[in-house]
């Protein structure tokens, strides 16, 4: 598989060092899901692309919804990305072991 390239802040890892990086936040039915989806995304690298957004709640928790989509460039510009699949995770602040300056989050990065 391609190791694809995760942004989280100022740094970059691949898909391995992130799924590493979110171990003890996800299931494995969870980590299944986004392998697939990640396969499914290096098989349609030309229309699909696989992002995060992890967003911090007031009680202490993170909900992070990762996102399988695929990308039209002819569409119109607000029609160009449809959401194909999802998986919605919720888990307390302090399992991420990742470092997230905009999320207030002390924790090491990788």
């Amino acid at each position: 598989m391609h190791t694809y390239g995760i942004d989280v802040g100022p740094e970059y890892i691949g898909f391995d060092g992130y799924l590493k990086s979110v171990k003890d936040t996800m299931t494995d039915v969870e980590r299944a899901r986004i392998r697939s989806m990640a396969a499914d995304v290096e098989i349609n690298k030309d229309s699909a692309i696989l992002v995060e957004g992890t967003f911090p709640m007031s009680d202490g928790t993170l909900w992070s919804v990762c996102a399988k989509m695929q990308y039209s460039p002819l569409a119109p510009s607000s029609e160009r990305y449809k959401i194909l699949g999802s998986v919605f995770r919720e888990f307390p602040q302090a399992a991420c072991s990742r470092s997230c300056s905009r999320l207030n989050c002390n924790r090491t990065r990788l």
